[in-house]
């Protein structure tokens, strides 16, 4: 079945083609969300789409298509380093090793507060995790990326175990699709308010008490000195 988006390829003019770019720190313990785009499209200006803010950094992807042997892509992102902004970011946080890294493709057209916005308009999310950093110069960073399968090899500590979740909210590890909620774990009819504080008490609000739960993290971790 075609969907509603990708019935847009085979017009003859579909608009222009965008890709935004979400950096979730959450699963190495890193805490922080980052949305962002590179620029190529949309210029120097932040853009919303679901309710979510990208600002513009120049970055470039590549390697997400699959290929003919059947092996899983490797894609290749190169980010820019402004100030040596990414080289301090990955030196603190063990080069964002397990780190996940989404890109959305949308059309302009379907962004947010366009005559013809529409959130649920994208193409399947590119979901994949940094396996390492290939390259660390003044002007950029490299990193290749794995898909969830591979990062299992990858060498520890790249994944910290903390008390919340490591899963990206909404995302394939967490599954949650339900109604919405806010930081307080209350009900909200606001996509932009729609978030998880990552505890265990909020998947127990979201997914039901009485469930098998989704929870990324390590609930009865206690810390030893």
């Amino acid at each position: 079945m075609v969907t509603a988006i990708e019935a847009d390829l085979r017009k003859l003019n579909p608009g222009a083609k965008v890709e935004l770019f979400t950096l979730d720190t959450t699963p190495i313990g890193g805490g922080t969300v980052d949305y962002f785009h590179s620029g190529t499209t949309l210029g120097r200006t932040s853009v919303q789409f679901q309710g979510k803010t990208y600002n513009p950094w120049p970055i470039e992807a590549e390697g997400y298509e699959k290929n003919g042997s059947g092996g899983l892509p490797k894609p290749r992102v190169r980010v820019a380093n402004r100030g040596g902004v990414m080289t301090a970011t990955t030196r603190q946080m063990g080069d964002l090793v397990g780190a996940a890294l989404i890109r959305r493709q949308t059309y302009v057209k379907y962004l947010d507060g366009q005559p013809t916005a529409d959130p649920t308009k994208e193409f399947p999310p590119d979901i994949f995790y940094v396996g390492r950093k290939t390259v660390d110069k003044r002007d950029f960073l490299e990193f290749e990326l794995v898909s969830s399968f591979e990062l299992r090899n990858v060498t520890l500590p790249g994944r910290i175990m903390v008390q919340t979740c490591n899963w990206l909210y909404r995302g394939p590890e967490c599954g949650y699709t339900g109604p919405y909620y806010d930081r307080n774990d209350q009900p909200t009819g606001s996509l932009s308010e729609d978030t998880c504080p990552k505890l265990l008490s909020s998947c127990k609000v979201r997914q039901g008490s009485g469930n098998e739960l989704t929870f990324g993290g390590f609930p009865g971790l206690r810390r030893y000195v």
